[in-house]
């Protein structure tokens, strides 16, 4: 059977009302349904209407749809503003029907980075560079064959500078060279010291060049870093730590307050002696007990530090000497211990209640 070739204007229609048209499983229009060319084949004809035309059409439109319609969408999520200096990753999500196999992120533009792990979702990425614009794309393939993808900007701030220099040679309280630098922040941004303890003490934190005081005390290093952030966007950066060291030690050596033990004991008691910070031994601080007179000999149970336990304590009067001696902290002094007559150690009272109803504790 010939395909028909006729236009179907409305002269052609009054004219030719027995025309014949075919249908066919497989519709197939060459233009437009209204005022175009008509082009159908079929195994049986039959007449030519407007309900036939319009019939044609409406299968035309309902065909082309499910054709080109996808079943699967992805999202490679919100555009975003990172610090270089964050964890930075990508938020793809998918929906429908997917060939999971086929997911995987790309860069499209921006300075060359790493992908973790193209295949998944929610890749890292490494290797950012500040003042930079990155496009990625997630792409996949719907399980009818339909490639789909979308794409996110991500912009990386720009990174503050912090840089620091200092340190100095380990000093006694109250003296000392140490200094600490940090580079002056530039405007719209803002410094900060971190760090600290062992008794070194900032004149102010948010100074680039502060004053160093080392104050009395145990003594130790104390670690410094300078950090300069943006005060618009947060990002910041952090230069090295700097290191202090305080030798410590206390000018006025003392032993501590005298003492009266509690008489509830057996044969022997014990107590805890506290004494004034030696400082550290690395800046040739040391310290020492001893026993200056007593009824016995007690027993230390660590002689060269600050704070010990004295054991092996009878009925009497103790004296003992803390002694301290170094460059930054030298001198001793004594403290009393007195030790009453034991009654014996401290039991739980107990009776027999009357009429033998046991024990009344």
């Amino acid at each position: 059977m010939k395909k028909c070739t006729k236009t179907l204007d409305k002269g052609y229609l009054r004219s030719n009302s027995a025309f014949k048209v075919t249908l066919n499983t497989s519709l197939s229009l060459n233009k437009a349904c209204f005022g175009s060319l008509l082009c159908v084949t079929a195994k049986r004809p039959v007449p030519l209407n407007w309900l036939g035309i319009i019939f044609c059409c409406l299968l035309f439109l309902l065909t082309s749809s499910q054709v080109s319609a996808q079943n699967c969408t992805v999202n490679a999520g919100i555009n975003r503003t990172f610090c270089a200096s964050e964890e930075i990753r990508l938020f793809g999500q998918i929906q429908g029907l997917v060939d999971l196999s086929s997911i995987v992120w790309s860069q499209i533009s921006g300075p060359s980075v790493l992908i973790d792990n193209p295949s998944a979702l929610s890749p890292e990425i490494i290797g950012v560079l500040s003042s930079s614009v990155y496009v990625f794309r997630l792409q996949q393939r719907c399980l009818d064959g339909t490639l789909v993808f979308d794409e996110v900007t991500y912009t990386i701030s720009d990174t503050p500078t912090a840089t620091a220099t200092g340190g100095g040679a380990a000093a006694c309280p109250g003296g000392g060279s140490a200094t600490l630098s940090g580079n002056t922040p530039a405007p719209g941004e803002t410094g900060l010291w971190t760090g600290g303890g062992a008794g070194v003490v900032l004149s102010d934190a948010n100074d680039p060049n502060p004053s160093i005081t080392l104050t009395e005390g145990s003594g130790g290093t104390a670690s410094f870093v300078w950090t300069v952030t943006d005060d618009v966007t947060g990002c910041t950066s952090s230069s090295e730590a700097i290191a202090i060291t305080n030798c410590g030690g206390v000018s006025t050596v003392a032993a501590g307050s005298d003492q009266t033990l509690n008489n509830c004991f057996l044969l022997t008691t014990s107590t805890s002696l506290s004494g004034s910070a030696i400082g550290l031994a690395s800046c040739g601080q040391s310290g020492q007990w001893s026993v200056v007179g007593g009824p016995n000999i007690p027993t230390f149970s660590s002689p060269t530090t600050s704070s010990t336990s004295v054991s092996n304590l009878i009925e009497g009067t103790y004296v003992f000497r803390y002694e301290v001696s170094g460059p930054c902290a030298s001198g001793s002094d004594l403290v009393q211990v007195t030790v009453p007559k034991p009654v014996g150690p401290s039991t739980p009272a107990s009776a027999t209640a009357p009429g033998g109803g046991g024990l009344i504790v």
